[in-house]
């Protein structure tokens, strides 16, 4: 997400007190269904300061190809992730799989799968003012065009 600096610049120029507060980067982060260490969870949890956050959020392939971009702006990205993963399978190995995840909804491809499988990771900007979200969201899906992505805005 190389162009959010870009968009920073321009934000912080139009919009007084605009900032982008950066909580999970998923070069730092395993894939979702890694739990393995508990001090660095690849999905946000309660109780970890994240959650009660409005901003964007997105998905990424391991190697980082944007698959989904969303937003939260009622101080909810806890709720907004989970609400696309749904409850974790934890598999024999510790592992967790998400098999009731939104995005089957898409139709089963590639992407979806690495969903289900837990195969991706997880990233998340606190944006304020929160009227900036929307369009920070819109301007990253039409960079991106992420595919798990019904629909821009």
């Amino acid at each position: 997400l190389g162009h959010l600096s870009d968009l920073n610049t321009l934000l912080s120029k139009i919009l007084e007190g605009f900032e982008f507060i950066e909580h999970f980067i998923p070069a730092e982060k395993p894939t979702i269904r890694d739990w393995t260490d508990p001090n660095n969870l690849p999905i946000p949890v309660k109780g970890d300061g994240i959650g009660h956050e409005s901003g964007v959020y997105f998905i990424t392939s391991e190697a980082e190809d944007v698959l989904y971009i969303g937003k939260a702006t009622k101080n909810n990205l806890h709720e907004r992730v989970w609400d696309h993963l749904q409850t974790p399978k934890v598999l024999e190995n510790g592992f967790r799989s998400f098999p009731n995840n939104k995005f089957k909804t898409n139709g089963q491809n590639e992407h979806c799968q690495l969903v289900e499988e837990g195969n991706v990771k997880i990233g998340m900007i606190a944006i304020r003012p929160a009227q900036a979200i929307s369009v920070v969201e819109v301007f990253l899906q039409t960079i991106y065009f992420p595919p798990l992505c019904k629909q821009i805005g």
